[in-house]
């Protein structure tokens, strides 16, 4: 699994804007949101039949990328603006 560190701190709104960025650049189709207790969420997509995840933890205070593929060139490429915007 790939991990990739977007945003330092764990924002509503840079999770979104990750959610809504990485739908529209990889063409992903709405995954089912899930948010705990204690205010983490979790939103998992199907990308070539394989799992992106964008991760609210609250615990490590951070927006993280999840992926069973390399998406690496896609994700910094992308994350820069979406953190960039907000």
């Amino acid at each position: 699994m790939n991990t990739y560190k977007i945003h330092p701190k764990a924002e509503k709104n840079v999770f979104r804007k990750v959610c809504s960025t990485l739908e529209q650049v990889l063409s992903l189709k709405g995954g089912k949101e899930i948010i705990d207790v204690d205010g983490s969420g979790i939103k998992c997509y199907k990308y070539r039949g394989r799992d992106v995840c964008v991760i609210l933890d609250v615990d490590y205070d951070a927006v993280v990328v999840k992926s069973e593929l390399d998406i690496k060139n896609k994700v910094e490429n992308i994350m820069a603006d979406a953190v960039s915007m907000i």
